[in-house]
C-alpha cells in the first residue's frame, strides 16, 4: 500500500488542505511542535480504519466546526483505491465512509451497503487491521526499542501476539471445555440409567387395560357397520332422485345457452347496420381523389414555366460546381499563405534574438573593461614592476586583460553593425518572402467572388422546386384517369355492400324466432322433474344425520385405539430399556475415549507444543530479514542472533528469547554497551524484521514505513548515522516518512514536508 494524496476539510488543525505524495520517496515531514506534523499519520490511519492518535471520533474535527471529512488515495497490487471518512457533529453525530477504485479514469464506488460492511472491505483490501496496520507500517516515538528492551519472556509473548499464537491459545481453552462438556455427558448417561430400571414396573397392569380397550373397540365398530348399511341405501335411493334434479338442472342450463346464443345474434344485428352506415361514410374519400385531379390539371397549365426553370436549376448547378473546385483552391492557398507568414515571423523572432545576444555581449564586455581599468588604476606612476608583488598582482591581471575585451569588443560591434550574426535566417526570410508573393500572385489569378457564389446556391434553392414539380408533370394525365376511376369504383362499393348486408340481417331475425320456440319447450319439461328434487333434498337430509351418528361411534373408536397405542408404546418401551441400557453403556465407553483425547489436544496447543514449534520455524526468517537490514545499515560490521533455549542449572532446557549483537570488530557485546546510533540501527532491524513478519503473515503488501520522533533521543553524529540509516532502507519501501523538529535533521533530506501555520490552519508544502 503506497498512499498518493491526501485531502482534509477541518481535520484537526487543517481547516482545508490537500497534500500530493505521488513524487516522494525518502521525505520529512518537519515543522514547530503543535503545528500538526503527526495529524499527517492520522490522515493516513483514520480514512482507512477510523482511528488514530484521538481519543474519540470528535476530537478530530476542527474545534468550532461541524463538518470534517478525510479523504486518501493509495496504490495497491497495480490499481489507485480512495477512501473518503467523514464526521458531522450536529445533533446525534453522523459518520460516512466510502471505498472507491479508479477504472479508466472513473473512481467507481466499491463500497458496501453499511458503514461496517465498508470497513471489512477496507481490511479484506489491505488484508490487515488497525493493530496489523500500526505493528507493520508505522515506528512511533519511543517505540522503536521496545523489543530490544524487553525482557526474554516478554520478547517471546510480543512475538508470540505476532505471530497470531492467541488462537492455538483460544484452542487449549475449547478442548479444556469440550473436556468438562464430555465428563457432564458421562454423568448424564449413568442418570438415564436409574432412571430406566425404575420404568419396569406395571407391566401386568398395562397388559389387562389393553385387553378391555380391544373388546370395547370391537363392540363400537359392530355398531358402525350396521349404521354405515343403512347410509348405504339412503345413498342409492338418492342418486336415483338425484338423476331428476340433474335433468332439470341440464334443462335451466339449455336455456341459459339458447339465451345467450339468441343475444349474439342481436349482437350481429347492431354489427351489420353499423357497417350499412360505415359503407355510406365511403363517399368521404371522394374529395380526395377530386383534388389529385385538380392538381394534376394546375400542373399542366404551368407547364413551359416548370421546364424552364428546371433547366435553369441544371445550368446554375454546373457553375456552382465549378466555383466549389475554385473556393478549394483558394482556400488551399490561404492556408498555405498563413502557415509562411507564420514561419515568416518565427524567423524575425529569431533575429531579434540573436541581434539581443550580441547587443548583450557587448554590454557585459564594456562593464568587465570599465572593472578591470578600475582595478589598474593603482599602477598609474607607481615604479614598483615586481608582477608577483601581492600588492599590484590583481592590478596587473586587470591591466593585461584590457587589450583582449578591446579585441572582443571590437568583434561584437562589428558583428553587430553586418548582422553577421544571423545570415543564414536573412537569408530564410527573404526566401519565404518570396514565396508570399507568389502566393499572393496565384490567389489573384483565380479571381475567386465568395459573394457571387453564395447568391447562386441561393438561387439555385428557390429553382429546386421546379425540378422537383418535373416528375410529376410527366404522370399528370395518368394520375387524373387514375383518380376517376376510384370515384366510380367507391360508388360501385356502396351499393353492392350495403345489398349483402340487409339480406345477412334478414338471416339472424329468422335465427332469433327459431331458438324463442326452442325455449317454450325446454321450459314445459322442467316444470314436470320439480317434484322428484324435492324429494332427492329430504333423503339428503336423512344421510346427513347417520353420516354424523357414525363420525361420534368413529372418534370414539379413535380415543380408544389412542389409549391403547399409548399402551402398546409404553409395553414396548418396558422391552426396549435392557438394549437401551446395553446402548447407554457402550456410549459411556466411548464418551472416556473422547475425554482422554481432548485432554491430550489440550496439551498439544499449549505453549509447549504447537505454539513453541510455531516460534521456533519463524526465528531463522527474523534473523534472515534482520541480518539483511543491518549488514546494509553498519556496511557488514553488525549482526545478531536470537536464542529462544538455554541450559539451566539443574541441567534442563529453559525457554527464552535472547539477543546476541556481533561486532566484527569486538565480537560479542550486551545491547547497552552500544551507541545511539548503532542502537538505533540494531532496533530499527529488529522492528522492521518483526513488521515483515506480520505483513508476510497477513498476506498484505504494505509499501510504507513512517518514523515518527524515531531519532529525537539521538546526539548530532549519530543523528547523521541515524540518516543513512533511514537511506538505506528506501530499497525496501516506495515510500519512508520521517518525522521530526531537529534543524540537522531537516537539512538533510531534499523532498520535505514542511508545516507551517497561518490564519486558516495547518498548511503543507511538498518539496520533492
Amino acid at each position: 500500500m503506497r498512499p498518493l494524496t491526501m485531502d482534509l476539510s477541518n481535520f484537526r488543525s487543517y481547516l482545508s488542505e490537500s497534500i500530493e505524495l505521488t513524487a516522494l520517496k525518502v521525505a520529512l515531514i518537519n515543522g514547530r511542535n503543535g503545528y500538526g506534523k503527526s495529524t499527517l499519520i492520522d490522515a493516513i490511519t483514520f480514512p482507512l480504519f477510523g482511528r488514530g492518535s484521538a481519543d474519540k471520533i470528535d476530537d478530530y474535527v476542527t474545534l468550532g466546526r461541524t463538518d470534517m471529512s478525510a479523504t486518501l488515495s493509495f496504490e495497491l497490487g497495480g490499481n489507485t483505491y480512495r477512501v473518503i471518512r467523514g464526521r458531522t457533529t450536529n445533533g446525534r453525530g453522523k459518520s460516512n465512509l466510502e471505498l472507491q477504485q479508479l477504472i479508466d479514469g472513473e473512481w467507481v464506488s466499491k463500497s458496501g451497503a453499511t458503514a461496517p460492511e465498508t470497513e471489512d472491505r477496507i481490511k479484506k483490501l489491505l488484508r490487515m487491521d488497525y493493530e496489523g496496520f500500526i505493528a507493520s507500517a508505522f515506528v512511533v516515538q519511543g517505540e522503536a526499542d521496545k523489543f530490544s528492551k524487553q525482557k526474554p519472556a516478554e520478547r517471546k509473548e510480543t512475538l508470540a501476539n505476532i505471530l497470531g499464537l492467541d488462537a492455538y491459545s483460544d484452542l487449549e481453552a475449547q478442548a479444556k471445555e469440550k473436556a468438562k462438556g464430555i465428563d457432564i455427558d458421562l454423568k448424564l448417561v449413568n442418570s438415564q440409567v436409574q432412571d430406566l430400571e425404575s420404568r419396569t414396573f406395571g407391566k401386568s397392569l398395562l397388559e389387562e387395560k389393553l385387553a378391555e380397550d380391544i373388546t370395547e373397540c370391537s363392540k363400537i365398530e359392530g355398531l358402525v357397520k350396521e349404521k354405515e348399511n343403512d347410509l348405504n341405501q339412503l345413498i342409492e335411493k338418492r342418486a336415483r332422485l338425484q338423476t331428476s334434479e340433474l335433468r332439470a338442472k341440464d334443462i335451466d342450463n339449455q336455456i341459459v345457452g339458447i339465451q345467450k346464443e339468441t343475444q349474439g345474434f342481436r349482437n350481429q344485428i347492431s354489427i351489420l347496420e353499423k357497417k350499412i352506415t360505415e359503407a355510406g361514410d365511403l363517399k368521404s374519400q371522394v374529395p380526395a381523389f377530386e383534388k389529385r385531379i385538380s392538381d394534376a390539371e394546375k400542373l399542366t397549365a404551368n407547364k413551359d414555366k416548370i421546364l424552364e426553370n428546371a433547366e435553369e436549376a441544371k445550368r446554375i448547378r454546373d457553375r456552382i460546381s465549378e466555383l466549389d473546385n475554385t473556393a478549394a483552391s483558394h482556400s488551399e492557398l490561404q492556408l498555405e499563405r498563413s502557415k509562411v507568414q507564420n514561419e515568416a515571423t518565427k524567423i524575425e523572432g529569431m533575429i531579434r534574438q540573436e541581434k539581443s545576444k550580441v547587443e548583450s555581449n557587448i554590454q557585459n564586455i564594456n562593464l568587465q573593461i570599465k572593472n578591470a581599468t578600475q582595478q589598474a588604476q593603482p599602477l598609474e606612476g607607481l615604479n614598483c614592476q615586481n608582477p608577483t608583488c601581492q600588492l599590484i598582482i590583481g592590478a596587473v591581471e586587470a591591466r593585461d586583460k584590457l587589450p583582449e575585451l578591446n579585441e572582443q569588443l571590437a568583434a561584437e560591434k562589428t558583428k553587430l553593425e553586418s548582422e553577421s550574426y544571423a545570415l543564414e535566417l536573412w537569408k530564410q526570410k527573404d526566401d519565404l518572402t518570396s514565396k508570399l508573393m507568389e502566393i499572393d500572385i496565384q490567389i489573384e489569378v483565380l479571381d475567386y467572388d465568395p459573394k457571387d457564389h453564395q447568391s447562386l446556391k441561393a438561387k439555385l434553392i428557390d429553382l429546386e422546386r421546379y425540378e422537383r414539380l418535373v416528375p410529376s408533370l410527366e404522370t399528370a394525365e395518368e394520375t387524373k384517369r387514375l383518380a376517376q376511376e376510384q370515384i366510380d369504383q367507391i360508388h360501385k362499393t356502396i351499393i353492392e355492400k350495403q345489398d349483402s348486408l340487409k339480406e345477412q340481417i334478414g338471416q339472424l331475425n329468422n335465427s332469433i324466432k327459431e331458438k324463442q320456440d326452442s325455449i317454450t319447450g325446454l321450459e314445459l319439461n322442467r316444470i314436470s322433474l320439480e317434484d322428484e328434487a324435492k324429494e332427492a333434498t329430504e333423503v339428503s337430509q336423512s344421510i346427513t344425520n347417520i353420516e354424523s351418528v357414525i363420525h361420534f361411534l368413529r372418534d370414539k373408536i379413535g380415543i380408544i385405539q389412542s389409549a391403547m397405542g399409548a399402551t402398546k408404546k409404553s409395553l414396548e418401551e418396558i422391552s426396549q430399556l435392557e438394549i437401551k441400557l446395553k446402548e447407554l453403556r457402550t456410549q459411556q465407553n466411548e464418551l472416556a475415549a473422547d475425554l482422554r483425547d481432548w485432554i491430550d489436544i489440550t496439551k498439544a496447543c499449549g505453549k509447549n507444543g504447537i505454539q513453541a514449534v510455531i516460534v521456533e520455524n519463524s526465528i531463522p526468517e527474523i534473523e534472515r530479514e534482520a541480518n539483511n537490514l543491518l549488514a546494509r545499515m553498519s556496511n557488514g560490521r553488525f549482526s545478531l542472533e536470537l536464542i529462544t533455549q538455554k541450559p539451566s542449572k539443574t541441567a534442563k532446557v529453559t525457554e527464552t528469547l535472547d539477543i546476541k549483537i556481533s561486532d566484527s570488530g569486538l565480537g560479542i557485546r550486551p545491547y547497552e554497551t552500544y551507541s545511539g546510533a548503532e542502537k538505533m540501527m540494531i532496533d530499527l532491524a529488529i522492528r522492521i524484521s518483526l513488521s515483515k513478519l506480520l505483513t508476510r503473515r497477513a498476506g498484505a503488501t504494505i509499501r510504507t514505513l513512517v518514523l515518527d520522533e524515531t531519532s529525537s533521543a539521538l546526539d548530532a553524529q549519530n543523528r547523521s548515522q541515524f540518516l543513512q540509516i533511514v537511506n538505506t532502507l528506501k530499497e525496501d519501501f516506495d515510500l519512508i516518512l520521517v518525522i521530526s523538529h531537529q534543524e540537522d535533521v531537516q537539512d538533510a533530506f531534499d523532498q520535505r514536508i514542511e508545516i507551517y501555520r497561518t490564519d486558516e490552519g495547518s498548511k503543507a508544502r511538498v518539496i520533492a
